[in-house]
């Protein structure tokens, strides 16, 4: 009998796990232990693996699609290990078998030749072993996310998603399936792409796909009724003034770092991935203004901002430093307080993650109906703040910048004026 075993062996923040594999064999007529170790190229952050991954009945909903995400995949290394395992002689198991496992398991063969898995499913495994050196962290998340909604998908369907069949019966099918779910029509129409771009690479691996391919991925439309008067929310000037004069006795250390950094994020409308890695070695100087310079970690695109007065009277406030650096999840559960306390209570209609289903099969899925503000901030209001902030008082060419959108339809999508209001800024310029 084998044991798989994956450990995190590194002191960097984010790598590869190894792998450890242990089995007892009978040598001479004693039994003897082994073990044989190897690293795979799994990468995980130091703080989930050692902070998150064996928690039990976890509430957060981001935490627990990572720990599916990534039992998802160490499970599919495990069983290809033991696959090859149980068709091995034991006795004859070198220190470089486990290492040139995990290697056909990234690099799979048959005869000698590439094996290209002809359904959906495998093929996402595939996908990101063929395009390892493009693909960004995001990007294989999200493969893991739709690979584990797919395998959802065909055990309840009873049947397995051939690429050659994914046409306008199996998009209706899958999204009945996803409506069921209640899932929203944001994920389904990036899903519905993604699934797209998937066939399109086997297309261009010689597989078959189907004819109706082309208009796989077309939109579904919002219904209005479903959604009348939802806003996307963002906190205007007047928000902003309120987080500023927060009562200071009202703040711990860290609901005031919370603060700081939810206006630092409003000022420069990057996302969380990005401004909480913001420190003093990416600022410089240029014309006597002061500019923070970094490469977006989504994107990989080199950015330089000026730094808002604010911000500047920020880290004067700090020791010329910024804030303490805070997990995106408690981020998140800490600046609603921060907004709370800020009395940012306006009544507005939005999405909030909410358990649909039922305490003994939850289902934990976004909740369109009215909210106070406050309950409905997250870290990514920072860059729709920003971007609503300042659409109309600076050339769109700047803001698009700013931002780094690859076109205007990308950056008016994160502009939440109503089209009066923005009516109202265009005409500022023929005045």
């Amino acid at each position: 009998m084998a044991t798989v075993n994956f450990l995190y062996r590194s002191t960097k923040d984010e790598a590869p796990l190894n792998v450890r594999l242990l089995y007892r064999a009978i040598q001479e007529g004693n039994h003897k232990d082994y073990v044989l170790g190897a690293k795979t190229k799994f990468n995980v952050s130091k703080h989930y693996w050692e902070k998150h991954h064996n928690l039990k009945r976890v509430k957060d909903i981001e935490i627990s699609n990572k720990q599916t995400e990534i039992n998802n995949e160490l499970n599919t290394i495990e069983n290809f290990i033991i696959d090859a395992f149980n068709t091995t002689d034991h006795y004859n198991l070198g220190k470089d078998w486990l290492k040139t496992t995990i290697d056909n398991y990234y690099n799979p063969r048959e005869n000698g030749q590439e094996r290209i898995p002809t359904n959906l499913v495998d093929y996402i495994d595939y996908y990101k072993t063929s395009r390892r050196h493009d693909l960004k962290p995001v990007m294989v998340r999200r493969c893991n996310v739709i690979k584990s909604k797919l395998e959802k998908y065909e055990d309840e369907q009873r049947t397995q998603i051939l690429i050659s069949k994914v046409n306008d019966d199996f998009r209706n099918s899958f999204l009945d399936f996803q409506r069921k779910q209640k899932y929203s029509l944001s994920t389904i129409n990036r899903e519905l792409i993604f699934i797209k771009t998937l066939c399109n690479h086997a297309k261009r691996k010689g597989l078959k796909v189907s004819l109706e391919l082309d208009y796989f991925s077309k939109e579904v439309k919002r219904d209005n009724v479903e959604n009348a008067n939802k806003k996307f929310v963002y906190l205007n000037e007047k928000d902003l003034t309120k987080l500023e004069g927060i009562n200071p006795n009202r703040l711990t250390d860290t609901l005031e770092d919370v603060r700081n950094w939810l206006i630092i994020s409003c000022l420069t409308g990057q996302r969380i991935s990005d401004f909480m890695r913001f420190n003093t070695s990416m600022m410089r100087i240029q014309n006597d203004k002061k500019f923070i310079e970094f490469t977006q970690v989504k994107t990989g695109h080199k950015v330089s901002i000026p730094l808002h007065s604010k911000i500047l009277g920020i880290l004067e406030n700090n020791n010329n430093q910024f804030p303490k650096r805070i997990s995106d999840a408690k981020y998140n559960d800490y600046v609603k307080e921060v907004c709370r306390l800020a009395k940012i209570n306006e009544v507005i209609r939005g999405g909030k993650i909410s358990n649909l289903g039922t305490k003994e099969n939850p289902l934990w899925r976004k909740e369109v109906k009215e909210y106070k503000k406050y309950q409905l901030i997250s870290s990514h209001v920072g860059r729709r703040s920003f971007a609503t902030n300042y659409f109309g008082k600076i050339p769109t060419s700047i803001l698009k910048t700013l931002t780094s959108h690859k076109t205007e339809k990308m950056l008016l999508n994160y502009v939440c004026k109503s089209e009066n209001d923005m009516l109202n800024d265009i005409s500022k310029y023929f005045q």
